[in-house]
């Protein structure tokens, strides 16, 4: 994500990675490698709403393959990858106290670059997940004070990343 401040062209390529992955049209096979079962964009839109099936395409490693229940697709549990981040980010805003961040932004900040070299979105996603994952499993011990460096860059990263699937980012869930 540092590289989208100073150089325009990595977040050129991440954007258009993200419009290729998500140029799918409603007919489109699809298959939930989870249950084992076909569905095609539409479906996956009218079970889960637009926002979910666009992160869930995002993570499928070859736009085709989405490794997601069925059954969870709609929920708002953390079964759910989409609902998971946005919950997240609402958790940072509203002021969780959270150990550990290091790494899984690190891991962030370079599948920013990743996914703009290469096109491949899912390494985007997980990596996002990962941070997501952390914050959610942090205790809710409210914070005092000003947002640690750590948190503000949690919280960018999932808002960017929900921001490139067109998904809001808010500030409670």
């Amino acid at each position: 994500m540092r590289n989208e401040v100073h150089d325009p062209q990595p977040a050129e390529d991440l954007r258009r990675a993200v419009e290729a992955r998500l140029a799918v049209p409603a007919e489109r096979e699809l298959w939930l490698t989870r249950d084992s079962r076909p569905t095609t964009y539409g479906g996956l839109v009218g079970r889960a709403g637009e926002p979910t099936a666009r992160w869930v395409l995002l993570r499928s490693s070859d736009g085709r393959q989405l490794d997601v229940a069925w059954r969870d697709l709609p929920t708002q549990t953390l079964r759910n990858p989409a609902f998971a981040v946005v919950l997240a980010h609402a958790r940072l805003v509203t002021g969780v106290q959270v150990v550990g961040l290091e790494r899984p932004l690190d891991r962030a900040d370079s599948a920013w670059g990743a996914t703009a070299r290469t096109g491949r979105t899912r390494i985007l996603a997980t990596a996002v997940e990962a941070v997501a994952a952390v914050v959610l499993a942090a205790p809710a011990v409210p914070r005092a004070g000003l947002l640690p460096e750590d948190h503000e860059r949690a919280r960018i990263v999932l808002a960017s990343a929900l921001r490139l699937a067109g998904m809001p980012a808010p500030t409670h869930v």
